[in-house]
């Protein structure tokens, strides 16, 4: 691993990432499917989300692949759907790049954040990969799309509450102080750097 993943894969931030993969393994699991796998209640978008908005959106991509990867295999509702695992993934990524909006209120992060989600991984990759492997010959995609939408639209309004709900104590009593003690630690392996380099150049 080179000198940039090292800094940026620090152990505290793998263990945060694994808390939250682990979080989005049970939310795959325990997603409520209706209307014959057509429709479903998650709180995926939830914690993928999250991931997305304290870590970046390279952890939060990771998360979201890693938690339906993993939840695929210890409970599969189904052949494998790589379009849903995309789709998972780009949840992360989406909140990821929206918090990185110059300027932009928080809360209207979020919203856009999730606007992009439920365009590109809502209502395209997931209601293709569940088209493709489900209806398929039976009704074509848009129309398949339209049954899917108005639910699919509840579906993420509450995953939005619920993201404005969790974002603020999250980011006060957990994220906060993460960044804070990861300030001091840089500081403090610079200091020792600049005390130690007169000390090697004087003996050199």
């Amino acid at each position: 691993m080179n000198a940039k993943l090292k800094s940026y894969f620090t152990p505290k931030r793998i263990a945060y990432l694994g808390i939250m993969t682990a979080i989005a393994v049970v939310t795959n699991i325990f997603a409520i499917t209706v209307n014959s796998g057509a429709n479903s209640i998650s709180f995926n978008y939830v914690i993928c989300s999250l991931a997305g908005i304290f870590f970046g959106p390279v952890s939060g991509g990771v998360v979201g692949l890693l938690g339906d990867l993993i939840g695929c295999l210890i409970a599969p509702k189904g052949p494998f759907n790589p379009f849903i695992m995309l789709s998972s993934a780009l949840i992360g990524v989406l909140s990821g790049l929206a918090f990185m909006l110059p300027k932009v209120n928080v809360y209207l992060k979020i919203i856009i954040g999730y606007l992009f989600i439920f365009i590109v991984c809502t209502l395209g990759f997931n209601t293709f990969g569940l088209w493709f492997y489900y209806a398929k010959g039976k009704k074509s995609f848009w129309v398949y799309l339209i049954a899917r939408a108005p639910f699919q639209a509840i579906n993420i309004a509450i995953n939005i509450a619920i993201t404005y709900a969790l974002y603020f104590p999250l980011k006060k009593l957990v994220f906060d102080k993460w960044n804070t003690n990861t300030r001091k630690a840089t500081k403090q392996i610079a200091e020792e750097n600049s005390t130690e380099s007169p000390k090697n150049t004087t003996e050199n």
